[in-house]
């Protein structure tokens, strides 16, 4: 009986996938899962299996497309669900976070454009240069993928998952007191704190450089400050820079902003710095390459201490001045 009276509905909802065609109909059904707020992942897996039943897949073939889009759908949002279903902006951006996660054309134009509104027409040129190095950093995972026979998606959806593990056992590098994401061998609350939790730095890292918000990230979205401004150094920075860039805060401190191997840009509305000899934004010449980003000096300090937080902190005085 269920299935007759269900009969109809689902051949009309099935010929709108089918006439808006597969990205459309599934970043659709991305996006409007997230409003049904703790079922995300239901309604995620069940719009999409139509979306590819609309399009000529097999049951099967729908089947396994239904349980990654659920589970990604649970990997990529903050845990215990979005910030608030009623909260449309922050629902849609983190629909939008989703998106990216398999499909880099759409995800990357959808979080360009949702990142830069508002800013002057150089914010959208500094977005758009960003935005491109992210995709160019998605098609090599996409290649790395496919020889071990996986899509985008499924490799994303691991890294996400492993990302909500290291959160769990290795704690975050977010401190809100501070208004400072740090970056790699700074986790605390977790039992494999600092160092012995770098296997996770490494994999979100591999999340950050595509744009995407990984578990750290995301548990930062539902306590931000209220002066909608935050600092990151190292990995840290490449978390805030996505944030920003994304629209979810409004300014940004970025200390040592990753580099290598695929080319962060600065998002619209930061600034930063970089030390002279750090290797991972490569130093007094990656500094001349960022937009607002300016070179701090070592002043006498250990080459080998180029890239510590705390050094970041005592120099940041120095930026833009002739180093010795």
């Amino acid at each position: 009986m269920f299935k007759k009276l269900a009969s109809p509905f689902k051949r009309v909802i099935r010929g709108v996938f089918k006439a808006l065609g597969a990205d459309i109909s599934q970043t659709i059904v991305s996006i409007g899962s997230l409003f049904c707020g703790p079922w995300a992942p239901a309604c995620s897996a069940a719009g999409t299996y139509n979306v590819a039943r609309a399009h000529g897949a097999s049951s099967s073939q729908a089947l396994r497309g239904a349980a990654v889009a659920g589970a990604s759908t649970w990997a990529f949002t903050p845990s215990g669900g979005p910030a608030a279903p009623t909260a449309s902006q922050m629902t849609i951006r983190l629909g939008i976070n989703i998106v990216a996660a398999h499909n880099p054309n759409m995800g990357q134009a959808l979080m360009y454009i949702s990142g830069s509104l508002g800013k002057d027409f150089g914010g959208w040129v500094q977005n758009a240069v960003g935005s491109y190095g992210q995709y160019k950093a998605q098609s090599e995972l996409t290649r790395f993928a496919a020889k071990n026979g996986l899509s985008l998606q499924e490799l994303n959806l691991i890294l996400g998952l492993n990302s909500k593990l290291g959160l769990e056992v290795a704690g975050t590098t977010y401190s809100y007191e501070e208004g400072v994401i740090y970056g790699f061998g700074q986790r605390h609350g977790g039992q494999l704190d600092r160092w012995k939790g770098v296997l996770w730095d490494v994999n979100d890292w591999l999340l950050g450089t595509q744009g995407l918000l990984d578990a750290v990230t995301l548990s930062a979205i539902n306590n931000l400050p209220s002066t909608g401004h935050l600092t990151g150094h190292s990995l840290g920075a490449l978390r805030v820079n996505n944030l920003l860039r994304q629209g979810y805060i409004q300014s940004a401190t970025l200390q040592s902003l990753p580099v290598v191997p695929w080319f962060n840009v600065a998002a619209a509305g930061s600034v930063g710095g970089c030390m002279q000899f750090d290797p991972i934004c490569l130093g007094s010449f990656g500094a001349m390459l960022q937009p607002s980003v300016q070179r701090l000096c070592l002043n006498g300090n250990s080459i080998l201490a180029a890239h510590d937080s705390e050094l970041y902190v005592s120099q940041w005085h120095t930026r833009g001045l002739s180093c010795n």
